[in-house]
């Protein structure tokens, strides 16, 4: 048995990349499905309040070693766990695929 970590970097909350003054679009999921009321598109920020999101992801971004991202981090510490089989990452470029690979 093993357990699939779906959305480990809670809808990129834990990417470093969001800020307070983010914006996003109305049909992204980001703006309009923090409490995962629609099924078909996941829970965004893991069910965490944004701001209360943004403190956490700034408070774990300093425990970050030097030459990692935040992004990495958090994975890392998902896959370091023997019952983790994978973590769903997800990726919009190239560079964010790789990124995340190189996490494990």
């Amino acid at each position: 048995m093993g357990i699939i970590a779906r959305v480990p970097l809670a809808s990129g909350l834990l990417t470093g990349k969001l800020r307070r003054e983010t914006s996003f679009a109305p049909d992204d999921h980001h703006a309009f499905n923090r409490h995962g009321e629609a099924l078909d598109r996941g829970e965004t920020f893991s069910g965490v309040e944004y701001g209360t999101g943004l403190e956490a992801a700034q408070q774990l971004q300093e425990l970050v070693p030097p030459g990692m991202t935040l992004a990495g981090f958090t994975l890392r510490w998902i896959l370091m766990f023997p019952q983790v089989s994978c973590a769903i990452s997800g990726a919009r470029i190239p560079q964010q695929a790789e990124s995340n690979a190189a996490a494990g």
